[in-house]
């Protein structure tokens, strides 16, 4: 298995865990749990695309990864 086939795999898995994480919304902690996985996906994405030239995917998580470190932000900044 190379490099690349890792963060593929990576990348997946901690899109389905991240996804059940957010979906389920309780404790609110889980939330953040989640919003940590699709920003670890969104990397390991990220670094495939700049890796295969797959351009597509590189810019789709180049967004989703703003995306997720703005949940996280606005997690870690939340009134309880």
């Amino acid at each position: 298995m190379d490099l690349m086939e890792i963060f593929r795999w990576t990348a997946s898995i901690a899109t389905i865990l991240a996804s059940v994480c957010v979906a389920w919304g309780r404790p609110a902690r889980l939330v953040a749990v989640g919003f940590i996985l699709f920003t670890l996906a969104s990397i390991s994405w990220v670094i495939v695309g700049m890796n295969q030239d797959k351009s597509a995917l590189l810019a789709q998580n180049a967004f989703l990864l703003c995306v997720n470190v703005w949940g996280l932000l606005r997690w870690w900044s939340r009134d309880d």
